[in-house]
């Protein structure tokens, strides 16, 4: 509220607003503590003004300044019916902020409570059925050793599968503390040439071996966007799940446009393969977190589901369809869709 010391710190609202009680001006043409609103008033037509301050806990947040075209139309009785409107007026603002941070807690609370099944999701099931996998290779290999007095060639795959069980663990305990953090807002925003951070990602992925995995970048447009460091996990996510979820030969195609929307630009990556594919049925709920689902896609449940959660708190759209439309078993694409940064050149 303005100052008690300044011109506009002196009419009724300001001085209901410090004082706590009812201001009147019973005449804005010779009241001069109205004067900053005098010629306006007047030229609406209005003789007298009440301030009504509006209290909680003995302090005003607000004022309720009512208009008259009479001059002096507000006596004693006027002016107790006036501030009984305005304590009503109170408890409805006081009643209605209640109810919203009710209705906030109840929604932070039900997001706690989500995030606690998942994160117990993740330990209860995820990670002991990849620790009871090395395990049982583990358990493996051992028998060998004590049967044959070493491992051979042949068997040595063994330690190969309890590194992947080992690497999955850690990979999925890494993308959870990601989670939280983006969460949390502590990653800082910045601004990202994706054409550029793409064409790094897919340079990060060596051969397979015994495998011929074929990955082809093409940037179409060098578009920037405002996003974090966590943007990178989005395509390392999308371009590891093909190869992961396939077996044999497999191409992967990443492409980078820049497209004109209606009201904005957008920067679309696409990374498609023609692996295996993903049915219909689960195409919907992909990108969800399906708690101890059966038909939950293997292996595919937190990575996706960290992808979109990054996708959306950019502010943009992932989705994903056939590479050959109405053909699943030729293989996926996934589209992702971000608010490009338009340059100043360009506005």
């Amino acid at each position: 509220v303005t100052g008690a010391d300044t011109g506009r710190g002196r009419g009724p609202a300001g001085t209901a607003a410090r004082t706590g009680k009812p201001c009147v001006t019973k005449h804005v043409t010779m009241d001069p503590n109205f004067a900053p609103w005098r010629k306006d008033a007047m030229n609406m037509g209005y003789n007298s003004v009440i301030g009504l301050p509006l209290l909680s806990d003995d302090k005003a947040f607000g004022v309720l300044t009512i208009y008259s075209v009479k001059p002096d139309a507000f006596d004693r009785e006027e002016q107790t019916l006036l501030q009984d409107l305005a304590d009503n007026l109170t408890y409805g603002i006081i009643s209605l902020r209640d109810s919203i941070k009710r209705e906030k807690a109840e929604a932070d609370l039900k997001a706690a409570k989500a995030d606690a099944e998942l994160y117990l999701d993740l330990m209860g099931h995820d990670i002991n059925n990849m620790s009871q996998i090395g395990l049982g290779f583990t358990e493996l290999a051992r028998n060998t050793i004590e049967n044959e007095g070493k491992l051979s060639p042949d068997n040595i795959e063994l330690l190969d599968r309890v590194e992947d069980s080992l690497k999955n663990i850690s990979r999925l305990v890494d993308n959870v503390r990601k989670l939280r953090r983006e969460k949390k807002g502590l990653y800082t925003p910045e601004t990202i040439d994706v054409g550029a951070m793409v064409g790094g990602v897919v340079k990060q992925f060596p051969g397979i071996p015994g495998r011929n995995v074929n990955i082809v970048c093409n940037i179409t447009a060098h578009c920037h966007v405002r996003a974090n460091a966590l943007l990178r996990d989005v395509f390392i996510n999308l371009i590891d799940n093909a190869i992961k979820h396939s077996k044999g030969d497999l191409n992967v195609d990443v492409q980078v446009d820049r497209l004109d929307g209606d009201k904005k630009q957008y920067c679309k990556v696409t990374v498609e393969d023609n692996g295996p594919g993903i049915p219909d049925t689960l195409k919907n709920s992909l990108f969800e977190r399906l708690y101890l689902s059966p038909t939950r896609p293997k292996g595919r449940g937190f990575g996706l589901y960290l992808t979109k959660t990054l996708v959306d708190d950019y502010h943009g759209k992932i989705r994903v369809e056939d590479r050959v439309p109405g053909d699943y078993s030729k293989g996926v694409r996934f589209v992702v869709m971000l608010p490009a940064i338009v340059p100043a050149t360009s506005r």
